[in-house]
């Protein structure tokens, strides 16, 4: 249970909690940014650093309320902000796995697979295996466009 300390020692507790609750917002932002973005983590020595940091936070921080937003509406429940990154993660993996079975079911070479998916730059001929369906690999990389 957190505790509230107040300096005006003259206010009463409407106004207190008034206080309160006009600052909840702002410190929820900042529990989730610690929580969801590392917003605890950074070590900046510019104020330009410290400009582009933030708008980097917030623009992420915005990704995830419009991801938990469109969550929200799909299931009709209560949606936390938190909830967001862990639902990008399972369609994301829920993706890749579809791709691999794709790729298994063509006939891709389980090397070619490993080699696509564990280096920055693989051998040039993985990615001129006619088996292998176009990723997001290929298409950063070779300027193809995403399936």
């Amino acid at each position: 249970m957190p505790y509230w300390a107040s300096s005006d020692l003259e206010a009463s507790l409407e106004q207190l909690l008034g206080h309160i609750a006009a600052r909840w917002d702002i410190e929820v932002l900042f529990a989730d940014c610690k929580e969801l973005l590392g917003l605890d983590q950074y070590q900046l020595m510019s104020a330009t650093a410290i400009e582009r940091f933030w708008t980097l936070a917030m623009a992420g921080y915005l990704l995830l309320d419009e991801q938990r937003a469109i969550l929200q509406a799909n299931t009709s429940e209560h949606v936390t902000i938190g909830d967001a990154p862990r639902e990008v993660q399972r369609v994301h993996r829920r993706h890749l796995l579809d791709w691999l079975h794709r790729q298994f079911l063509a006939g891709v070479p389980q090397e070619h697979l490993y080699d696509l998916m564990t280096y920055w730059r693989p051998d040039p001929s993985i990615l001129n295996c006619p088996k292998i369906e176009n990723c997001w690999f290929c298409c950063n990389n070779l300027g193809r466009h995403h399936i």
